[in-house]
């Protein structure tokens, strides 16, 4: 009975440890499809920002304590208490029991954001407390800088546009300045931690060294307008689209033609990554700010960009452009010091990954999982033998 119950210990001790949930949704789906609605689970960091109740920008979850969003939604930071953070929800006006509604202890938006003509279209938000992390409620990965998204690359956005968790305080990164300029980013910090479940979960940040190159395919996701300004419809259910990666050359050559009925023209700015499509099918809108871009980068969902701007919604030669993730790593970490980020791993096919000596390990959590198993192993053979 001792044996068994060592053994009992042991294996609950395994578990505890295992790590790497980022950008691994539970819910085994399909998403090739035509922006059509999401179901629960399907991209469990998407988060909704929202102030008095009221949606005003997607979010991604990057670990239990915090997410990343732009730093416009929070060009004027209002009272810390009246923001929330809403994990796990499909439908803004039927989050179901699968949600939570996080509180936030800090906002900390990009220093170089300085208006909607700038770099620096990201933010960080600080939950008040940990989430646990369900089917529902996962981080996404962030890319390291290494990480290419090529044009082409098809990815996913998602959103709802226009949605709860109590807020602790909201971080916008200090180079926002409005509109104009880069650093549209920021941190919700939630009043109290979430519990994660199989609807409400993280998505991984990439590592400075993650490349999203042209081409790639990601996703973006949220609750924001059908197009111009027309809602989205009751019952308002999550959405996503598909949309390759674009280089920032051609991102800026699109953006440069057609310049006689468009507002004076924006740069793209290193800190940010183009998605989209030249004839301008599908894109993110009005009420999809600070949501998620994600792509897959090796087995896991990572973060690559946050939705900061563009030239109405899905226009002819103006791709949706976004806040490029692997910029903003080291600001990231002087808030959130432990947060992983997620290396691009080498090799087809390969679950490999690098510490940081650059020795490879089979997954993540190697050598402390793989001895808790050899240990197991070892305890359950002795067992059956004295058993024997």
């Amino acid at each position: 009975m001792g044996c068994l119950l060592l053994l009992i210990v042991l294996m609950g001790a395994q578990h505890s440890e295992a790590n790497g949930v980022c950008g691994k949704p539970q819910m085994n789906l399909n998403r090739i499809v035509k922006g059509k609605d999401t179901v629960e689970g399907e991209f469990p960091w998407q988060a909704s920002i929202q102030w008095k109740g009221v949606h005003m920008c997607g979010a991604s979850l990057i670990n239990d304590e915090w997410v990343v969003t732009a730093a416009h939604c929070f060009y004027q930071v209002l009272n810390l208490t009246q923001y929330r953070v809403v994990l796990g929800a499909n439908q803004l006006l039927n989050p179901g029991p699968n949600s939570c509604a996080c509180p936030v202890r800090r906002i900390i938006t990009h220093p170089s954001y300085a208006g909607q003509t700038t770099s620096g279209d990201i933010a960080l938000v600080q939950l008040a407390s940990r989430v646990n992390f369900t089917n529902y409620i996962l981080p996404i990965c962030l890319p390291d800088a290494s990480v290419r998204f090529p044009p082409g690359k098809v990815c996913w956005v998602t959103g709802w546009g226009h949605m709860r968790s109590w807020v602790r305080r909201i971080i916008t990164h200090p180079s926002y300045a409005g509109q104009t300029t880069s650093g549209d980013i920021a941190l919700v910090q939630l009043a109290s931690r979430v519990n994660f479940t199989n609807y409400i979960l993280p998505i991984c940040l990439p590592d400075a060294s993650v490349r999203f190159p042209p081409g790639k395919v990601c996703w973006v996701t949220g609750w924001g307008h059908m197009r111009s300004w027309v809602d989205l419809p009751s019952p308002q259910t999550l959405q996503k689209v598909r949309v390759p990666i674009i280089d920032s050359e051609t991102c800026r050559n699109l953006y440069l033609t057609d310049l006689q009925n468009t507002p004076p023209h924006r740069d793209i700015q290193a800190d940010m990554i183009c998605a989209g499509y030249a004839e301008g099918r599908k894109d993110a809108c009005n009420g999809d700010s600070g949501g998620p871009m994600a792509c897959i980068v090796g087995d896991v969902w990572v973060l690559a960009g946050v939705v900061s701007w563009g030239e109405g919604c899905a226009i002819k030669n103006r791709p949706g452009v976004y806040s490029r993730l692997t910029s903003y790593q080291s600001w990231i970490r002087e808030y959130i010091p432990n947060l992983e980020f997620v290396k691009e791993r080498k090799g087809r096919g390969s679950r490999a990954v690098a510490d940081p000596k650059g020795q490879k390990h089979p997954y993540a959590g190697w050598p402390s999982q793989a001895a808790s198993v050899v240990a197991s192993t070892l305890l359950l053979l002795a067992c059956l033998l004295y058993l024997i």
